[in-house]
Protein backbone atom coordinates (compact mmCIF):
# COMPACT_ATOMS: atom_id res chain seq x y z
CA UNK A 1 0.00 0.00 0.00
CA UNK A 2 1.52 3.26 -1.06
CA UNK A 3 0.09 4.90 1.83
CA UNK A 4 1.80 3.14 4.70
CA UNK A 5 4.77 3.05 2.82
CA UNK A 6 4.97 6.72 2.58
CA UNK A 7 4.15 6.67 6.54
CA UNK A 8 7.09 4.19 6.93
CA UNK A 9 9.38 6.40 4.80
CA UNK A 10 8.61 9.51 7.06
CA UNK A 11 8.09 8.22 10.40
CA UNK A 12 4.70 7.98 10.92
CA UNK A 13 3.28 4.66 10.76
CA UNK A 14 2.75 2.65 14.31
CA UNK A 15 1.45 -0.89 14.31
CA UNK A 16 -0.42 -2.33 16.98
CA UNK A 17 -2.83 -4.93 17.83
CA UNK A 18 -6.54 -3.86 18.92
CA UNK A 19 -5.76 -2.84 22.61
CA UNK A 20 -3.04 -0.51 21.34
CA UNK A 21 -5.15 1.03 19.26
CA UNK A 22 -7.50 1.39 22.02
CA UNK A 23 -4.93 2.56 24.36
CA UNK A 24 -3.76 5.00 21.61
CA UNK A 25 -7.21 6.30 20.75
CA UNK A 26 -8.12 6.59 25.12
CA UNK A 27 -5.00 8.39 26.07
CA UNK A 28 -5.40 11.08 22.45
CA UNK A 29 -2.53 9.22 20.99
CA UNK A 30 -0.24 10.02 23.46
CA UNK A 31 0.78 6.29 24.42
CA UNK A 32 1.82 3.56 22.15
CA UNK A 33 2.07 0.24 24.35
CA UNK A 34 0.98 -2.81 25.10
CA UNK A 35 1.51 -5.72 27.68
CA UNK A 36 3.82 -9.09 27.28
CA UNK A 37 0.19 -11.15 27.22
CA UNK A 38 -0.82 -9.09 24.06
CA UNK A 39 2.72 -8.63 22.65
CA UNK A 40 3.21 -12.64 22.53
CA UNK A 41 0.37 -13.15 20.67
CA UNK A 42 1.92 -11.25 17.67
CA UNK A 43 5.06 -13.87 18.02
CA UNK A 44 7.57 -11.14 17.67
CA UNK A 45 8.15 -11.28 21.06
CA UNK A 46 10.75 -13.17 22.54
CA UNK A 47 8.31 -15.15 25.84
CA UNK A 48 11.85 -15.37 27.72
CA UNK A 49 13.58 -11.58 27.81
CA UNK A 50 9.60 -10.51 27.39
CA UNK A 51 11.38 -8.17 24.26
CA UNK A 52 10.78 -7.95 20.79
CA UNK A 53 12.75 -10.34 19.10
CA UNK A 54 15.14 -8.20 16.95
CA UNK A 55 16.47 -11.66 14.78
CA UNK A 56 12.27 -12.36 14.06
CA UNK A 57 11.52 -8.65 12.59
CA UNK A 58 14.57 -8.60 10.69
CA UNK A 59 13.93 -11.86 9.01
CA UNK A 60 10.21 -10.18 8.17
CA UNK A 61 11.28 -7.22 7.76
CA UNK A 62 9.33 -5.27 10.35
CA UNK A 63 10.91 -1.81 12.13
CA UNK A 64 11.28 -2.34 15.47
CA UNK A 65 10.34 1.42 15.57
CA UNK A 66 6.64 0.61 14.53
CA UNK A 67 6.11 -1.66 17.29
CA UNK A 68 4.97 -0.34 20.76
CA UNK A 69 6.93 -0.28 23.94
CA UNK A 70 5.93 -3.85 25.98
CA UNK A 71 4.79 -3.64 29.70
CA UNK A 72 3.96 -5.50 32.41
CA UNK A 73 -0.21 -6.94 32.28
CA UNK A 74 -0.04 -4.63 35.40
CA UNK A 75 0.79 -0.96 35.03
CA UNK A 76 0.28 2.70 34.59
CA UNK A 77 -0.30 2.99 31.23
CA UNK A 78 -1.26 6.69 31.48
CA UNK A 79 -4.59 8.87 31.81
CA UNK A 80 -8.03 8.36 29.88
CA UNK A 81 -8.40 12.22 28.22
CA UNK A 82 -11.39 11.95 26.06
CA UNK A 83 -15.39 11.38 26.57
CA UNK A 84 -17.15 11.00 29.98
CA UNK A 85 -14.35 8.78 31.53
CA UNK A 86 -11.76 11.46 31.12
CA UNK A 87 -9.27 11.65 34.47
CA UNK A 88 -9.66 7.30 35.36
CA UNK A 89 -5.92 6.15 35.09
CA UNK A 90 -5.25 2.92 32.86
CA UNK A 91 -3.69 0.65 34.41
CA UNK A 92 -4.17 -2.89 32.80
CA UNK A 93 -3.98 -4.59 29.69
CA UNK A 94 -4.38 -8.63 29.29
CA UNK A 95 -5.36 -10.63 26.95
CA UNK A 96 -8.97 -12.32 27.30
CA UNK A 97 -8.08 -15.44 28.08
CA UNK A 98 -4.92 -14.31 30.35
CA UNK A 99 -7.63 -12.24 32.50
CA UNK A 100 -9.95 -15.35 32.87
CA UNK A 101 -6.98 -17.06 34.43
CA UNK A 102 -6.69 -14.10 36.88
CA UNK A 103 -10.72 -14.04 37.30
CA UNK A 104 -10.47 -17.73 38.03
CA UNK A 105 -8.10 -17.17 40.72
CA UNK A 106 -5.50 -19.27 38.97
CA UNK A 107 -2.38 -18.31 40.20
CA UNK A 108 -0.68 -21.67 42.12
CA UNK A 109 1.32 -23.93 39.64
CA UNK A 110 -0.89 -26.39 38.36
CA UNK A 111 -4.07 -24.27 38.21
CA UNK A 112 -6.23 -24.55 35.24
CA UNK A 113 -9.43 -23.16 33.96
CA UNK A 114 -11.39 -23.89 30.57
CA UNK A 115 -13.30 -21.59 29.26
CA UNK A 116 -16.37 -22.44 26.88
CA UNK A 117 -17.07 -20.11 23.98
CA UNK A 118 -17.84 -20.48 20.55
CA UNK A 119 -14.71 -22.42 20.50
CA UNK A 120 -12.76 -23.57 23.84
CA UNK A 121 -9.46 -22.35 25.63
CA UNK A 122 -7.35 -23.96 28.24
CA UNK A 123 -5.06 -22.32 30.29
CA UNK A 124 -2.70 -23.75 33.03
CA UNK A 125 -0.51 -22.05 35.34
CA UNK A 126 3.17 -23.11 35.13
CA UNK A 127 4.74 -21.15 37.13
CA UNK A 128 6.88 -17.75 37.43
CA UNK A 129 10.12 -17.30 35.29
CA UNK A 130 12.73 -17.61 34.49
CA UNK A 131 11.06 -19.17 31.52
CA UNK A 132 13.56 -22.87 31.72
CA UNK A 133 12.69 -23.37 35.37
CA UNK A 134 9.15 -23.29 34.31
CA UNK A 135 9.45 -25.74 31.90
CA UNK A 136 10.99 -28.38 34.01
CA UNK A 137 7.32 -29.67 34.83
CA UNK A 138 5.39 -29.52 31.75
CA UNK A 139 5.64 -32.91 30.09
CA UNK A 140 7.50 -32.94 26.26
CA UNK A 141 4.75 -34.39 24.84
CA UNK A 142 2.74 -31.11 26.04
CA UNK A 143 5.50 -28.97 24.58
CA UNK A 144 5.45 -30.02 21.57
CA UNK A 145 1.49 -30.10 21.16
CA UNK A 146 0.65 -27.33 23.19
CA UNK A 147 1.46 -24.09 23.25
CA UNK A 148 4.09 -22.36 25.89
CA UNK A 149 3.16 -18.42 26.32
CA UNK A 150 2.75 -15.90 29.20
CA UNK A 151 0.30 -15.58 31.60
CA UNK A 152 0.65 -12.85 32.91
CA UNK A 153 3.10 -10.21 34.83
CA UNK A 154 2.33 -7.82 37.77
CA UNK A 155 4.46 -4.94 38.09
CA UNK A 156 8.21 -5.59 38.70
CA UNK A 157 7.19 -9.59 39.20
CA UNK A 158 8.74 -12.03 37.09
CA UNK A 159 6.48 -13.22 34.42
CA UNK A 160 4.25 -16.23 35.07
CA UNK A 161 4.27 -18.68 32.18
CA UNK A 162 1.35 -21.11 31.33
CA UNK A 163 1.06 -23.89 28.78
CA UNK A 164 -2.25 -23.08 26.36
CA UNK A 165 -4.56 -25.68 24.27
CA UNK A 166 -7.41 -24.27 21.97
CA UNK A 167 -10.68 -26.18 20.57
CA UNK A 168 -12.13 -25.33 17.39
CA UNK A 169 -15.86 -26.10 17.67
CA UNK A 170 -17.28 -25.93 21.20
CA UNK A 171 -20.73 -23.21 21.22
CA UNK A 172 -20.53 -23.50 17.97
CA UNK A 173 -21.47 -26.97 17.59
CA UNK A 174 -24.77 -26.40 19.52
CA UNK A 175 -25.39 -22.88 16.86
CA UNK A 176 -24.93 -26.01 14.22
CA UNK A 177 -27.18 -28.01 15.60
CA UNK A 178 -29.84 -25.01 16.30
CA UNK A 179 -29.71 -23.65 13.17
CA UNK A 180 -28.22 -26.60 10.36
CA UNK A 181 -30.00 -29.74 11.83
CA UNK A 182 -32.60 -28.10 13.45
CA UNK A 183 -32.59 -30.85 16.26
CA UNK A 184 -33.25 -27.70 19.22
CA UNK A 185 -34.64 -24.76 18.83
CA UNK A 186 -32.26 -22.95 21.06
CA UNK A 187 -29.26 -22.97 23.37
CA UNK A 188 -31.67 -23.42 26.55
CA UNK A 189 -33.13 -26.74 25.71
CA UNK A 190 -30.07 -28.20 24.35
CA UNK A 191 -29.42 -29.98 28.45
CA UNK A 192 -33.58 -30.65 28.87
CA UNK A 193 -33.47 -32.28 25.78
CA UNK A 194 -30.21 -34.59 26.34
CA UNK A 195 -31.32 -35.43 29.60
CA UNK A 196 -34.29 -37.44 27.94
CA UNK A 197 -31.74 -40.27 27.85
CA UNK A 198 -29.79 -41.71 30.51
CA UNK A 199 -26.46 -41.72 28.40
CA UNK A 200 -25.45 -40.93 24.63
CA UNK A 201 -26.32 -44.43 23.26
CA UNK A 202 -23.05 -45.55 22.09
CA UNK A 203 -23.40 -42.55 19.78
CA UNK A 204 -19.78 -40.25 19.61
CA UNK A 205 -19.78 -37.11 17.75
CA UNK A 206 -16.86 -35.35 16.86
CA UNK A 207 -17.44 -31.68 16.31
CA UNK A 208 -14.43 -30.86 14.22
CA UNK A 209 -16.85 -28.73 12.11
CA UNK A 210 -13.59 -26.90 11.15
CA UNK A 211 -10.95 -28.71 12.00
CA UNK A 212 -9.25 -30.25 14.99
CA UNK A 213 -6.92 -27.76 17.32
CA UNK A 214 -4.80 -28.93 20.12
CA UNK A 215 -3.47 -31.40 20.38
CA UNK A 216 -4.04 -33.06 16.91
CA UNK A 217 -3.63 -29.75 14.88
CA UNK A 218 -5.14 -31.01 11.89
CA UNK A 219 -6.92 -28.61 9.72
CA UNK A 220 -8.64 -31.26 7.36
CA UNK A 221 -10.47 -33.21 10.28
CA UNK A 222 -14.16 -33.55 9.73
CA UNK A 223 -16.93 -33.91 11.98
CA UNK A 224 -17.80 -37.16 12.90
CA UNK A 225 -21.13 -38.90 14.35
CA UNK A 226 -20.39 -42.38 14.85
CA UNK A 227 -22.52 -44.99 16.37
CA UNK A 228 -25.83 -44.69 15.35
CA UNK A 229 -28.11 -47.79 15.02
CA UNK A 230 -31.79 -47.59 14.41
CA UNK A 231 -32.51 -46.83 18.17
CA UNK A 232 -30.58 -43.74 18.22
CA UNK A 233 -32.69 -40.89 19.01
CA UNK A 234 -32.34 -37.20 18.58
CA UNK A 235 -31.63 -36.98 23.06
CA UNK A 236 -28.62 -39.18 21.50
CA UNK A 237 -27.10 -37.14 19.42
CA UNK A 238 -27.88 -33.74 21.17
CA UNK A 239 -26.27 -35.58 24.26
CA UNK A 240 -23.17 -36.68 22.00
CA UNK A 241 -22.66 -33.35 21.01
CA UNK A 242 -22.28 -31.75 24.76
CA UNK A 243 -19.74 -35.12 25.41
CA UNK A 244 -18.23 -34.35 22.61
CA UNK A 245 -17.01 -31.11 23.62
CA UNK A 246 -16.06 -32.27 27.41
CA UNK A 247 -14.24 -34.79 25.58
CA UNK A 248 -11.89 -32.23 23.33
CA UNK A 249 -11.24 -30.12 26.56
CA UNK A 250 -10.04 -33.49 28.26
CA UNK A 251 -7.64 -34.35 25.25
CA UNK A 252 -5.53 -31.03 26.05
CA UNK A 253 -6.33 -31.56 30.13
CA UNK A 254 -5.02 -34.69 29.85
CA UNK A 255 -1.33 -33.35 28.20
CA UNK A 256 -0.95 -30.82 31.34
CA UNK A 257 0.91 -31.24 34.18
CA UNK A 258 -0.25 -32.04 37.55
CA UNK A 259 0.11 -29.91 40.16
CA UNK A 260 3.06 -30.56 42.28
CA UNK A 261 3.08 -32.81 44.64
CA UNK A 262 -0.17 -34.55 42.62
CA UNK A 263 -2.42 -32.68 44.87
CA UNK A 264 -5.85 -32.91 43.23
CA UNK A 265 -7.21 -29.80 41.76
CA UNK A 266 -10.39 -28.62 40.84
CA UNK A 267 -10.32 -27.45 37.25
CA UNK A 268 -12.50 -24.01 36.74
CA UNK A 269 -14.53 -23.49 34.06
CA UNK A 270 -16.79 -19.89 32.89
CA UNK A 271 -17.71 -19.13 29.55
CA UNK A 272 -21.36 -19.32 28.15
CA UNK A 273 -21.31 -23.12 27.92
CA UNK A 274 -20.62 -23.22 31.57
CA UNK A 275 -23.80 -22.90 32.54
CA UNK A 276 -24.77 -26.34 31.13
CA UNK A 277 -24.87 -28.75 34.56
CA UNK A 278 -24.54 -31.67 32.12
CA UNK A 279 -21.31 -30.05 30.57
CA UNK A 280 -19.48 -29.42 33.37
CA UNK A 281 -20.79 -32.77 34.95
CA UNK A 282 -19.59 -35.16 32.28
CA UNK A 283 -16.06 -33.35 32.02
CA UNK A 284 -15.27 -34.09 35.59
CA UNK A 285 -16.31 -37.67 35.14
CA UNK A 286 -14.16 -37.69 31.80
CA UNK A 287 -11.31 -36.27 33.07
CA UNK A 288 -11.28 -37.93 36.88
CA UNK A 289 -11.19 -34.38 37.98
CA UNK A 290 -12.99 -31.37 40.01
CA UNK A 291 -14.86 -29.42 38.02
CA UNK A 292 -15.58 -25.71 39.86
CA UNK A 293 -17.59 -23.21 38.33
CA UNK A 294 -17.87 -19.99 39.92
CA UNK A 295 -21.47 -18.59 40.11
CA UNK A 296 -20.10 -15.41 38.20
CA UNK A 297 -18.98 -16.92 35.09
CA UNK A 298 -17.73 -13.95 33.18
CA UNK A 299 -14.02 -14.53 34.86
CA UNK A 300 -12.59 -12.31 32.03
CA UNK A 301 -13.82 -8.83 32.93
CA UNK A 302 -13.23 -9.69 36.99
CA UNK A 303 -9.55 -10.83 36.02
CA UNK A 304 -9.12 -7.59 34.00
CA UNK A 305 -10.36 -5.88 37.18
CA UNK A 306 -8.24 -7.77 39.56
CA UNK A 307 -5.24 -6.01 37.18
CA UNK A 308 -6.26 -2.98 37.50
CA UNK A 309 -6.81 -3.22 41.08
CA UNK A 310 -3.41 -4.71 41.80
CA UNK A 311 -1.22 -1.99 39.74
CA UNK A 312 -3.37 0.97 42.17
CA UNK A 313 -2.96 -0.74 44.92
CA UNK A 314 -6.52 -1.00 46.03
CA UNK A 315 -6.18 -4.06 47.92
CA UNK A 316 -3.36 -5.05 50.34
CA UNK A 317 -5.01 -8.10 51.17
CA UNK A 318 -5.33 -9.59 47.61
CA UNK A 319 -1.60 -8.19 46.86
CA UNK A 320 0.04 -9.97 49.61
CA UNK A 321 -1.73 -13.22 48.81
CA UNK A 322 -0.82 -12.50 44.68
CA UNK A 323 2.85 -11.86 45.90
CA UNK A 324 2.68 -15.47 47.99
CA UNK A 325 1.95 -17.34 44.89
CA UNK A 326 4.95 -15.44 42.90
CA UNK A 327 7.18 -16.26 45.61
CA UNK A 328 9.19 -19.02 46.46
CA UNK A 329 5.96 -20.47 48.74
CA UNK A 330 4.03 -21.32 45.00
CA UNK A 331 5.32 -24.88 44.58
CA UNK A 332 4.11 -25.26 48.32
CA UNK A 333 0.59 -23.78 47.76
CA UNK A 334 -0.23 -27.34 46.74
CA UNK A 335 -2.62 -25.93 44.12
CA UNK A 336 -4.97 -24.95 46.85
CA UNK A 337 -6.08 -21.24 46.41
CA UNK A 338 -5.47 -18.66 48.99
CA UNK A 339 -7.18 -16.62 48.10
CA UNK A 340 -10.31 -18.55 49.20
CA UNK A 341 -9.25 -17.21 52.78
CA UNK A 342 -9.80 -13.26 51.61
CA UNK A 343 -13.17 -11.93 51.91
CA UNK A 344 -13.00 -10.34 48.46
CA UNK A 345 -16.78 -9.56 48.90
CA UNK A 346 -15.93 -6.90 51.65
CA UNK A 347 -12.80 -5.80 49.62
CA UNK A 348 -14.41 -4.59 46.91
CA UNK A 349 -17.81 -4.06 47.72
CA UNK A 350 -17.50 -3.18 52.00
CA UNK A 351 -19.47 -4.78 54.69
CA UNK A 352 -23.06 -6.75 54.28
CA UNK A 353 -24.77 -4.44 56.56
CA UNK A 354 -23.67 -1.01 55.39
CA UNK A 355 -20.51 -0.65 57.46
CA UNK A 356 -17.91 0.56 55.98
CA UNK A 357 -14.94 -1.81 54.49
CA UNK A 358 -12.71 -1.90 51.55
CA UNK A 359 -15.26 0.56 49.84
CA UNK A 360 -17.45 -0.02 47.27
CA UNK A 361 -21.40 -0.01 47.92
CA UNK A 362 -23.85 -1.24 50.03
CA UNK A 363 -26.92 -3.80 50.23
CA UNK A 364 -29.03 -1.18 48.62
CA UNK A 365 -26.83 0.03 46.52
CA UNK A 366 -25.17 2.98 48.08
CA UNK A 367 -21.61 4.12 47.29
CA UNK A 368 -19.48 3.73 50.52
CA UNK A 369 -16.89 5.61 51.87
CA UNK A 370 -13.44 3.14 51.63
CA UNK A 371 -9.90 3.18 52.95
CA UNK A 372 -8.43 2.78 49.78
CA UNK A 373 -6.28 5.79 48.61
CA UNK A 374 -7.19 6.77 44.77
CA UNK A 375 -5.53 9.83 43.11
CA UNK A 376 -7.93 11.71 41.14
CA UNK A 377 -7.88 13.99 37.68
CA UNK A 378 -6.80 16.86 39.45
CA UNK A 379 -3.78 15.10 41.58
CA UNK A 380 -5.75 14.90 44.53
CA UNK A 381 -6.15 11.63 47.24
CA UNK A 382 -9.54 10.45 47.95
CA UNK A 383 -10.30 7.86 49.93
CA UNK A 384 -12.61 5.93 47.99
CA UNK A 385 -13.51 2.41 46.72
CA UNK A 386 -12.29 0.88 42.94
CA UNK A 387 -16.62 0.92 42.37
CA UNK A 388 -16.86 4.75 43.79
CA UNK A 389 -14.60 5.44 40.62
CA UNK A 390 -16.44 3.37 38.44
CA UNK A 391 -19.89 4.03 38.95
CA UNK A 392 -19.88 7.91 38.62
CA UNK A 393 -22.80 8.64 36.08
CA UNK A 394 -23.94 4.80 35.49
CA UNK A 395 -26.72 3.33 35.89
CA UNK A 396 -27.11 -0.47 37.94
CA UNK A 397 -30.11 -2.56 36.58
CA UNK A 398 -31.70 -4.64 39.19
CA UNK A 399 -31.96 -8.03 37.51
CA UNK A 400 -30.77 -10.53 40.28
CA UNK A 401 -33.33 -13.26 40.05
CA UNK A 402 -31.14 -16.87 39.63
CA UNK A 403 -31.62 -18.17 36.17
CA UNK A 404 -33.20 -21.45 36.26
CA UNK A 405 -32.54 -22.57 32.44
CA UNK A 406 -28.87 -21.41 32.61
CA UNK A 407 -27.75 -24.13 35.34
CA UNK A 408 -27.78 -22.37 38.06
CA UNK A 409 -25.81 -18.85 36.91
CA UNK A 410 -26.78 -15.67 38.09
CA UNK A 411 -28.04 -12.56 36.48
CA UNK A 412 -26.47 -9.41 37.69
CA UNK A 413 -27.89 -8.37 40.56
CA UNK A 414 -28.17 -4.20 41.65
CA UNK A 415 -25.44 -5.30 44.29
CA UNK A 416 -23.10 -6.66 41.86
CA UNK A 417 -20.10 -8.85 43.03
CA UNK A 418 -17.03 -8.31 41.16
CA UNK A 419 -16.11 -11.70 42.79
CA UNK A 420 -18.28 -14.59 43.99
CA UNK A 421 -17.33 -16.58 47.04
CA UNK A 422 -19.95 -19.16 46.35
CA UNK A 423 -19.50 -21.50 43.44
CA UNK A 424 -20.81 -25.42 41.86
CA UNK A 425 -18.41 -28.35 42.20
CA UNK A 426 -19.08 -31.14 39.95
CA UNK A 427 -17.08 -34.45 41.31
CA UNK A 428 -15.87 -37.04 39.46
CA UNK A 429 -18.30 -40.29 39.68
CA UNK A 430 -17.10 -42.08 36.53
CA UNK A 431 -15.28 -45.61 37.37
CA UNK A 432 -11.82 -45.39 36.29
CA UNK A 433 -12.32 -48.70 33.87
CA UNK A 434 -15.39 -47.02 32.31
CA UNK A 435 -13.85 -44.02 32.25
CA UNK A 436 -11.02 -44.88 30.44
CA UNK A 437 -12.95 -47.04 27.95
CA UNK A 438 -14.99 -44.47 26.95
CA UNK A 439 -12.18 -42.03 26.08
CA UNK A 440 -10.25 -45.58 24.30
CA UNK A 441 -13.63 -45.40 22.33
CA UNK A 442 -13.45 -41.66 21.45
CA UNK A 443 -9.88 -41.64 20.03
CA UNK A 444 -11.09 -44.07 17.91
CA UNK A 445 -13.53 -41.77 16.57
CA UNK A 446 -11.28 -39.00 16.47
CA UNK A 447 -9.13 -41.19 14.07
CA UNK A 448 -11.67 -41.61 11.88
CA UNK A 449 -12.17 -37.78 11.95
CA UNK A 450 -8.56 -36.87 11.41
CA UNK A 451 -8.48 -40.00 8.66
CA UNK A 452 -11.79 -38.87 6.64
CA UNK A 453 -10.35 -37.13 4.18
CA UNK A 454 -7.26 -39.46 3.30
CA UNK A 455 -10.01 -42.23 3.09
CA UNK A 456 -11.40 -39.68 0.43
CA UNK A 457 -8.00 -39.21 -1.29
CA UNK A 458 -7.51 -42.82 -1.25
CA UNK A 459 -10.63 -43.27 -2.87
CA UNK A 460 -10.68 -41.34 -5.53
CA UNK A 461 -6.87 -42.23 -6.48
CA UNK A 462 -8.33 -45.77 -6.76
CA UNK A 463 -10.87 -44.40 -9.24
CA UNK A 464 -8.65 -42.64 -11.01
CA UNK A 465 -6.13 -45.85 -11.55
CA UNK A 466 -9.52 -47.63 -13.05
CA UNK A 467 -9.67 -44.67 -15.35
CA UNK A 468 -5.92 -45.01 -16.47
CA UNK A 469 -6.40 -49.06 -16.63
CA UNK A 470 -8.88 -48.60 -18.92
CA UNK A 471 -6.02 -46.40 -21.28
CA UNK A 472 -4.90 -48.96 -23.22
CA UNK A 473 -7.93 -50.90 -24.63
CA UNK A 474 -9.08 -47.28 -25.34
CA UNK A 475 -5.88 -46.53 -27.68
CA UNK A 476 -6.12 -50.23 -29.16
CA UNK A 477 -9.82 -49.86 -30.38
CA UNK A 478 -9.31 -46.16 -31.57
CA UNK A 479 -5.51 -47.54 -33.43
CA UNK A 480 -7.77 -50.47 -34.75
CA UNK A 481 -10.57 -48.16 -35.74
CA UNK A 482 -8.27 -45.65 -37.55
CA UNK A 483 -5.91 -48.32 -39.01
CA UNK A 484 -9.57 -50.09 -40.82
CA UNK A 485 -10.58 -46.45 -41.95
CA UNK A 486 -7.24 -45.77 -44.25
CA UNK A 487 -7.31 -49.23 -45.20
CA UNK A 488 -10.55 -48.80 -47.07
CA UNK A 489 -9.40 -45.48 -47.86
CA UNK A 490 -6.41 -47.12 -49.73
CA UNK A 491 -8.31 -49.92 -51.25
CA UNK A 492 -10.86 -47.86 -52.51
CA UNK A 493 -8.32 -45.57 -54.50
Amino acid sequence: MPAVKEALKAGRLLFGTVEVWLLWKLTGGLVHATDVTNASRTLLMDIETLQWDGELCRFFDIPLSVLPAIHPSAHHYGTISVGALAGLPLTALIGDQNAALVGQQCFGIGQAKVTYGTGCFLIQNIGPGPLHGALKAVPAEARKQLIITVAYQFGGRPACYAVEGSVATAGAVISWLCNELKLVEDYRSIEPIALQESSSGGVFFVPALQGLFAPHWDANATGTIIGLTSATTRSHVVRAALEGVAYQANDVLSMMQPSPGGAPVGIRVDGGMACNDLLCQFLADISGSRIIRPQTTEATALGAAIVAGYTRRLWPELEAHIEDYMGAAAAAAGGQSLLGEVDLHELFYGQEEGGVGGGGMDKNGNVLNGTATVSSANGTTASSGLLEQLTRGLTLTNGGTANEEGGGCKRPSLQPRIFEQSQDVFEPSLEEDLRLSRISTWRKAVERSLKWVKVEKQEQRKENYKRLSTLPLMIYVLVSFGTTILSQMVVGR
